[in-house]
């Protein structure tokens, strides 16, 4: 085995147990009261902790409903996507020198030609709208697309861009629901929630879209190609 495939083994043992430490001693239900213990200095803390928490597989959503418990909607939203550019962007490298290579060779054993096409050589336009698409949706693992979006061919400021804008409306959504949390009988909490499923079925409606058009021109492709 090549040295430099000892090195990223190593990373990659060192991360899964880190994650575990980082679970075990920054507990998500008690996240909101270890920022809140830092006084001035929580915003500060809370942008550390954004930046550094997700790349060990700690949930998102908790830290932001206590940003906006701590910091309401508009201190909470810039705290967290300044967050979110540093720890999006520190994953998706991570997973681009470590596992990249590993990644493409399993799919080019596992998978047809059009799959991995669409992972690994796919048109930049088209990636950069399944990883919008995939920012949007509440329910998807926020660390899951950081590191998958390293292993495709997506290029870094395609893929940040899609991140920044992706992720706004779900962060507002969040921070406004940890705004009103304390008061979970408010409108604005009530509104919060029923926002939160628009977007859910909203993603979901423009990934079903996406993915039609993209058999259709797969089709059209094969088509042509007969002829």
């Amino acid at each position: 085995m090549k040295k430099k495939q000892i090195v990223k083994i190593i990373f990659i043992f060192i991360i899964i147990l880190t994650s575990f430490y980082v679970l075990k001693y920054f507990p998500p239900a008690e996240i909101r009261s270890k920022i809140e213990s830092f006084g001035i200095y929580s915003p500060f803390v809370y942008v550390i902790l954004f930046s550094v928490l997700p790349a060990f597989l700690f949930p998102v959503p908790p830290l932001a409903l206590a940003a906006g418990i701590l910091f309401g909607v508009i201190h909470g939203t810039i705290y967290t996507l300044i967050g979110a550019v540093i720890n999006s962007t520190v994953m998706f490298f991570c997973a681009r020198y470590t596992a990249k290579d590993f990644f493409e060779n399993f799919i080019s054993k596992v998978t047809k030609k059009d799959l991995q096409k669409k992972l690994i050589n796919e048109n930049q336009k088209g990636l950069t709208y399944i990883f919008f698409i995939m920012r949007l949706v509440p329910l998807v693992s926020y660390n899951l697309i950081n590191y998958l979006a390293g292993l495709t061919g997506i290029h870094y400021r395609n893929y940040i861009i899609s991140t920044i804008i992706g992720i706004i409306p779900g962060t507002i959504i969040f921070l406004n629901m940890g705004d009103k949390l304390l008061n979970i009988k408010s409108i604005g909490f009530t509104v919060s929630v029923i926002l939160f499923l628009l977007l859910t079925a909203i993603s979901g409606i423009l990934l079903k879209i996406h993915l039609k058009k993209d058999k259709e021109r797969a089709n059209g492709n094969d088509n042509n190609s007969r002829l």
